[in-house]
């Protein structure tokens, strides 16, 4: 008998198989556990989906209200009474036509009912009139004889053109209790088995008559498991703190069948893990384990001085082994350090060569809401993704480049995600060719561009809002100034009138006085139409751009600002070229005026005794310099760029906006493509020394 003795390459074996075998047992039970983890995702998921598709209906029946409501808008204003034929025809067969629940007009305390639903509308009304609420998000909770309403409610005012006046209020909606049509909208749409709403705890709407559940089952948790069935309760909190509850209902097999699905794939996944191991164990020992036990048997002989045969290459081998490891870390090194450039830089890379496939990068499909494992046909989906109405020069784009008319491809463009919204995207890229100039390759980066066209698409917005903002602060500036020049020349008129009458009432009025007087009633009333016109042309609604004469456009406009200087006593000192230019011209005035108004308050407010406003024109190669300048004492150095930001201002709060300085170097830049400044400035006039504020306008001239 003897002891049988392992060698150390067989006990190694036996160990790592003994690793393996308990790492896959462990990997077996964690999959086992993490099951249920992941189908509570899934379940928490697909209940979130199904509320989100409740919102996107309740949105959708909102829309409808407001299509409606903008329809019978229009039909009102087309037509003096609401008793009018027309519009009663069209108002009924709207209520009948569209299944609304509720539709009325108040005309001042006056309130004409067009609903004929079953439920107590004239109880509604009442109580909608009476608390005078305000429909912030559209939805809307009652409480009526005890019993909980809620209605998807959309109001207008209608505004009467001649008077500016409200002239009616139209109110629309949909009552949602018991309304079958609305909650089995948002089973089919979200594939739920059933689907019930809440108003508090009292169920106002559900797909089934009856439930074999209470919203208090809930308590704490939103998930409730009964039977077979699953159901969640998903909240909205409305603007008077009432809850708004969604139930869905979906049987749990489905969820099961995910589950042994997902225990069976994973089995499959451990079976191939398991054949992969196996496969390298058998290939190691063949290629690794085999020659190791050669080389001991090697070194054993050698150690007990047996005829061994010595092998030449085995240095070499060594020599060559350690040669392929060097280049195999660097070929890693060099390929970590482009995954990490590339990943770094947040772009979308995209390789594509004839006859193969097409290849995109993790990134590139993450930006698209792609997975790694998702399906997509690079090659006919890419040009059918892009927007329609960017393809074309996208295309353009793409053709020169091919044509070698450009160094490098590079667009931006609007492209489907997989949830079927578009994002905005830039694309460069550069195309490589053979040595008979045939395409060969294109390869090229996506960069996600999408916030910063929403930021741009927001300040576009902003701006025109600035800008109106700008032209009613100018308007109501004008119409003061208006109202100024007014009084005197009502007042010539009013004592022309009385003294007539006092002359006629006496009977001692001469034939000739009196058309004399008539004649001056006659020409101080084509005066003020006179400026009533400037003030109509100053504030046209026209956007085209025009040929006009600078120096007669500027004479002919300020007259309505005459009398706001000539009280004060500031002089304002016309010198300028008239030359031809092409632009806006109301936009342009509007930036002349306000820059003059400055001025006026400037001169005002530091009390100058004598008050100057100069306004000079020169012509410098191909341009018109435009220069106002007053004697205020100037504007601190500190500020010089601070005037030109929205909403800052030197003035009051009363007396400035904030807004007429940047709107003003926004129109010169935008639509003249000039240049808008300013500097401090000192000057003589009539042998005194000013000091003041000048700003300069450049303009390019019309050849």
């Amino acid at each position: 008998m003897f002891k049988k003795s392992y060698s150390l390459p067989v006990l190694n074996i036996i160990y790592s198989l003994l690793v393996f075998f308990i790492t896959t047992f462990l990997i077996i039970l964690w999959s086992y556990f993490n099951t249920q983890k992941v189908l509570n995702k899934n379940v928490e998921d697909y209940f979130n989906q199904s509320f989100n598709i409740a919102k996107i209906v309740l949105e959708e029946e909102l829309k409808e209200l407001k299509y409606l409501s903008y329809n019978i808008s229009d039909m009102l204003r087309k037509n003096k009474t609401i008793e009018h034929s027309e519009v009663k025809k069209y108002l009924d067969d709207v209520y009948s036509n569209e299944e609304l629940d509720l539709l009325y007009i108040k005309e001042n305390i006056q309130i004409h009912d067009f609903s004929s639903s079953l439920f107590d509308i004239k109880s509604i009304i009442e109580e909608i009139d009476n608390n005078d609420l305000l429909y912030e998000d559209n939805i809307l909770s009652l409480r009526i004889n005890n019993e909980n309403f809620l209605l998807l409610l959309y109001q207008k005012s209608i505004i009467d053109p001649q008077s500016g006046q409200v002239k009616y209020k139209l109110f629309i909606a949909k009552i949602l209790n018991n309304n079958f049509d609305f909650v089995n909208k948002i089973k089919t749409k979200s594939q739920s088995q059933e689907v019930s709403i809440f108003l508090n705890k009292e169920r106002i709407s559900s797909t089934k008559y009856n439930i074999n559940y209470n919203i208090e089952e809930f308590n704490q948790s939103s998930l409730l498991k009964k039977e077979n069935q699953l159901l969640s309760k998903k909240i909205m909190t409305l603007s008077n703190r009432d809850s708004l509850s969604f139930v869905f209902l979906t049987n749990n097999t489905v969820f099961d069948e995910l589950k042994i699905n997902y225990l069976k794939y994973s089995y499959v996944l451990i079976l191939i893990i398991v054949s992969l191991l196996l496969f390298l164990f058998f290939l190691g020992k063949r290629f690794v384990v085999k020659p190791i036990n050669d080389l001991v048997i090697y070194t054993k002989a050698l150690k007990d001085n047996k005829n061994v045969q010595y092998v030449s290459n085995v240095k070499e081998y060594n020599a060559l082994a350690k040669d392929l490891k060097s280049i195999f870390l660097e070929l890693n090194e060099i390929k970590e350090q482009y995954s990490i450039a590339i990943e770094s830089v947040h772009d979308g890379l995209w390789d594509y060569e004839i006859n193969k496939k097409m290849y995109l990068s993790e990134i590139f499909k993450r930006m698209l809401g792609y997975g790694l494992n998702d399906v997509f046909n690079e090659k006919i989906s890419w040009f059918l993704a892009v927007h329609k109405d960017d393809r074309r020069k996208t295309l353009k784009k793409l053709v020169l480049h091919l044509k070698d008319q450009s160094s490098i491809f590079e667009a931006e463009y609007r492209i489907k995600c997989k949830n079927d919204r578009y994002k905005w995207l830039r694309v460069r890229g550069k195309a490589y060719f053979d040595d008979k100039a045939q395409f060969k390759r294109m390869t090229g980066f996506h960069t996600d561009i999408n916030e910063i066209k929403s930021l741009q698409e927001e300040n576009k917005k902003n701006e025109i809002m600035l800008y109106q903002q700008a032209k009613l602060a100018s308007m109501g500036e004008m119409i003061a100034n208006i109202a100024h020049q007014w009084r005197q020349p009502l007042s010539v008129i009013s004592s022309i009138s009385s003294s007539i009458q006092v002359q006629i009432d006496l009977k001692v009025f001469e034939e000739k006085t009196l058309y004399k007087n008539l004649g001056k009633i006659n020409d101080t009333t084509q005066y003020l139409s006179e400026i009533i016109n400037q003030f109509g042309t100053f504030f046209s609604s026209n956007k085209e751009k025009e040929k006009f004469l600078l120096k007669d456009t500027v004479l002919k406009d300020l007259v309505i600002l005459e009398s706001i200087f000539n009280k004060p006593g500031i002089n304002l000192i016309i010198t300028l070229d008239n030359v031809e230019l092409y632009g806006f011209k109301v936009e342009l005035m509007q930036v002349l005026i306000n820059i003059i108004s400055n001025a006026k308050d400037a001169l005002i407010d530091k009390n100058i005794k004598n008050k100057f406003i100069f306004m000079r024109s020169y012509i410098e190669e191909n341009n018109i310099f435009i220069e106002i300048y007053d004697n205020a004492l100037g504007i601190a150095p500190s500020l010089k760029n601070k005037i030109y930001e929205p909403y800052f201002s030197t003035k009051s709060k009363q007396t400035g906006s904030g807004i007429g300085l940047y709107m003003s170097l926004q129109i010169i830049n935008k639509q003249f493509l000039g240049k808008l400044s300013n500097n401090n400035y000192s000057f003589e006039y009539e042998g005194n020394t000013y000091k003041g504020e000048k700003f300069i306008i450049e303009l390019p001239l019309l050849y």
